[in-house]
């Protein structure tokens, strides 16, 4: 299963009040989406996770000519959310939970359930977590807390140790505090061994040097097991020299991928 997480900047955030050196037709919203959706279209993922969307109507409509299904959960108080979108001959959607932090940061968390269609596991369920954390990485207290909501959570409903994964923009660097805390919980990130067996150098770089601060995390001790199968290329060597967004990429996040294994007990 391919799996993508990507936050593509949205409309109301992609202006020139925050990107003063980015020319306005790269910024342009209607020509950014649907350069956004073709990316991803011409990815193929399975299943894929957006952040900062804006503008659910657009993709839910332009993804289900690609045979997507799709669902949105928006930020209290904000236009903006998460999106999640899946192959319905590859997914069934069970359930679906919007986790609102309540810390006043207007961040939220979104837990699905779903079928995996065809599966030859006694154990077919696969839940997934979409989310945007806290910005500042520098009080990572605020991060941990609201990932102690989204793990409280799944503690409650996953009790039977299903695959989990969790996507999503969550605003901290590798091996920091905030990123301890979720590793040290049973889930490792897809990207820990990319290239040099470390983290992607970037996969946000709107300024110079450019923030890891994506990941698609996956829970270790499940029952089928879960495994990273290939990581994706990013990209990154191109913009050594360059900053996103621009003519090429359409946000300021590099959207990561990864292919997932499922043991078949």
């Amino acid at each position: 299963m391919l799996v993508l997480q990507y936050n593509i900047l949205g409309g109301v955030y992609g202006v020139k009040e925050w990107f003063p050196d980015t020319p306005q037709e790269v910024l342009n919203w209607n020509e950014r989406r649907v350069r956004i959706a073709e990316l991803i279209h011409s990815k193929d993922p399975d299943l894929f996770c957006l952040e900062e969307l804006d503008d659910f109507s657009f993709f839910s409509k332009k993804m289900e000519q690609y045979g997507y299904l799709s669902s949105f959960a928006q930020r209290p108080s904000k236009p903006d959310g998460c999106g999640v979108f899946w192959k319905n001959e590859k997914l069934n959607l069970k359930s679906s939970d919007v986790i609102d932090f309540a810390d006043g940061t207007q961040r939220i968390g979104f837990l699905l359930l779903f079928e995996r269609i065809g599966s030859n596991s006694t154990n077919n369920k696969l839940y997934l977590l979409n989310t945007h954390l806290y910005w500042d990485n520098h009080q990572p207290q605020v991060q941990i807390d609201e990932m102690s909501t989204l793990l409280n959570r799944l503690k409650s409903v996953n009790v039977d140790q299903s695959p989990t994964l969790i996507c999503g923009d969550f605003n901290f660097l590798p091996n920091g505090e905030s990123y301890n805390f979720l590793t040290q919980r049973g889930f490792k990130s897809a990207f820990e061994n990319y290239k040099t067996n470390q983290h992607p150098p970037f996969t946000s770089k709107a300024k110079a040097p450019g923030k890891c601060i994506d990941y698609i995390f996956y829970k270790t001790n499940t029952i089928p097991t879960i495994t990273v199968a290939k990581l994706v290329d990013l990209g990154e060597e191109s913009l050594s020299n360059h900053y996103i967004p621009n003519q090429g990429h359409p946000s300021d996040h590099l959207p990561i991928s990864a292919h997932f294994n499922f043991s078949s007990l």
